[in-house]
């Protein structure tokens, strides 16, 4: 006996439905899987070693192209399979809404049938036909609208692939390049934007050089212009990683102005954070990040990896990226010159990086060592970032550490009313609000003394003379090469030395031994003004730099002094080029970032 009762209308898709619905989304998702893996690792920056050399490099290139050509393949291949069957789903839903049904017979032939044959039951069954008719249309409905947005996101992955990758054999036939590298540091943020020339183009050869050998841009790359321009906003400062996205929008705009349109579309960019990131904890970090490589996805600049572009630079990082800025500037890469050692005081970080005469004085130190090959030549360095160490993170240190001995009753050095309120670095009447160290506030202060505030230094920031378990070290037990016979070439010295000595220095030289900046540190200290003075005579002026205020000159004079002399012991004879340029260009290590990208990104 046939139940009369009407079926209830399913909520769910049929099995004629699913099955094959469920094994199409499964391709689609592999396949742009495989597309947009495939576009990652196109353009993904390798860490580990800075690849400058000719070898492979072609090979790679080519066979990434190739790779995102099959992938882009794929994914076009799914996109006509999903119109298709979209298609035959409209169809179908077109003959159920017509009441031809699965079968193609009319409905009401059947439910005539059934009700002349059973007496009126058949038409509940009618009934119930009609309702199922009505489950199979809106299935088929549900079915048609998901393979219709599968459609759409599709095309909009194809799309977006075609608008943010551009034509690979049209940037590698263009003579010019550019490069936009942003460095978000403790202080600040910074973009470089690098246009370079090309002498010869390594591409003209791609085929018919052997091994490779005309595959790397490093030969023929002439830096011609850089725009540089910075705030003094650093990403760290902002609590919503909005505001803090926001805020590289200006520099951003700049970039924009200074690119020709028409090369938008080959122009990399990219995002490095320091020290200042790095200390404020992983997760608020990678907000800001996010912000910031959401903002910088809007265009018209290629992002070349979604992670990688837009990170944090690690500490070992930055040293060896600055030390092949200066060489490639010095024209030192070649290898008919020895190359310089690089002095990085930032604000929150400090770097040394140098090149040993003797590779072998690295040996069994491999987390010091890190590796170029430039021109198919493997190039060994020394690098140690000294976390921390910075300007700005040394000088919070210091205060913090000598406020915390005089309160447990620790002895420090100094005035005899002891350096809490006596402190030597200071100018007298000055008070550091959040350590409450000070010097004469309310009588009793000293005249500032370099040498006190070096041994300040010494026995709280750069402690040197201690433990070290290798055959030398520079300061707090780090391994370092000596200085005075491990390496021969010239000694560059930028960022903060820059700032802070150059005000001191004869005009028209840039190179200055280490003994003069010893004499101009005591000559600062000693007859530094009151705070009362100084801030009278520097009223109305426009605001420095906050690191460069002069209440804080003294201190930071004996910084450089102490890294110099006690940390990283040169000689006082020792030469140092302090330079902020060299041949007008800034001499940060986001010019060798750029370099590497050049060379990684195959455009």
């Amino acid at each position: 006996m046939l139940h009369s009762d009407h079926p209830k209308q399913s909520r769910f898709l049929p099995p004629f439905v699913i099955f094959p619905l469920f094994t199409l989304l499964t391709l689609v998702l592999l396949y742009a899987a495989g597309y947009f893996i495939g576009l990652s690792r196109y353009h993904s920056l390798t860490r580990d070693e800075h690849a400058l050399d000719a070898d492979g490099r072609d090979s790679r290139c080519v066979s990434q192209q190739e790779m995102l050509r099959n992938t882009h393949k794929v994914a076009a291949g799914t996109l006509k399979r999903l119109k298709e069957d979209r298609d035959e789903l409209k169809k179908k839903l077109k003959l159920l809404e017509e009441g031809k049904g699965r079968t193609g017979e009319p409905a009401a032939s059947c439910g005539g049938k059934d009700a002349t044959s059973n007496n009126g039951e058949g038409a509940s069954v009618n009934d119930g036909g009609g309702n199922m008719t009505g489950s199979a249309a809106v299935s088929l409905q549900r079915a048609a609208n998901l393979i219709d947005s599968l459609t759409h996101q599709t095309e909009s992955w194809l799309k977006k692939a075609a608008d943010t990758t551009p034509s690979l054999a049209a940037c590698n036939k263009s003579p010019r390049r550019y490069s936009v590298v942003f460095d978000a540091g403790s202080t600040g943020s910074r973009v470089h934007v690098y246009r370079y020339n090309l002498t010869s183009n390594p591409y003209d050869n791609i085929r018919s050089a052997p091994n490779g050998a005309h595959a790397s841009l490093l030969p023929y790359l002439k830096l011609e212009d850089e725009l540089f321009i910075e705030n003094h906003e650093p990403l760290s400062g902002f609590s919503d990683p909005r505001g803090a996205a926001a805020s590289s929008v200006p520099l951003l705009d700049a970039a924009k102005a200074h690119v020709p349109t028409d090369m938008h579309a080959c122009v990399g960019i990219e995002l490095k954070a320091t020290a200042g990131l790095r200390r404020i904890g992983t997760e608020q970090a990678g907000r800001v990040l996010d912000a910031v490589r959401r903002e910088f996805q809007k265009g018209p600049f290629w992002v070349h990896s979604e992670l990688g572009s837009v990170r944090i630079l690690e500490g070992r990082e930055e040293g060896p990226l600055a030390w092949l800025t200066v060489n490639f500037l010095i024209g030192s890469l070649s290898g008919t010159k020895e190359t310089a050692t690089i002095l990085d005081l930032g604000g929150g970080s400090t770097q040394v990086v140098m090149r040993p005469n003797d590779p072998e004085v690295l040996e069994g130190h491999e987390e010091f060592t890190d590796t170029f090959a430039i021109n198919g030549k493997s190039v060994k360095l020394y690098q140690h970032s000294y976390e921390g160490n910075g300007l700005n993170a040394a000088r919070e240190q210091l205060l913090a550490s000598v406020a915390t001995s005089v309160a447990t009753g620790g002895t420090t050095t100094a005035a005899k009313s002891g350096p809490l309120r006596a402190f030597p670095c200071f100018p007298q009447g000055y008070a550091h609000e959040k350590s409450g160290v000070s010097n004469g506030v309310g009588g009793g202060g000293v005249t500032p003394s370099m040498e006190e505030c070096v041994a300040l230094l010494r026995k709280h920031v750069v402690r040197s003379g201690g433990e070290c378990s290798s055959k030398s070290c520079g300061f707090n037990g780090v391994f370092q090469p000596d200085v005075r016979t491990a390496v021969s070439g010239p000694v560059y010295a930028f960022s903060f030395y820059h700032d802070l000595l150059m005000p001191h220095m004869t005009a028209g030289t840039a190179v200055i031994r280490l003994q003069d900046i010893i004499g101009i540190a005591s000559q600062v200290c000693k007859s530094m003004k009151s705070v009362e003075q100084l801030r009278r005579e520097n009223k109305g002026k426009v605001s420095v730099h906050p690191s460069l205020r002069p209440e804080l000159e003294c201190l930071h004079l004996s910084y450089v002094v102490a890294l110099l002399r006690d940390g990283f012991h040169y000689p006082l004879d020792q030469e140092l080029h302090i330079a902020k340029k060299i041949d007008g260009y800034e001499t940060a290590w986001t010019l060798g970032a750029s370099l590497v990208s050049l060379e990684e990104h195959c455009v």
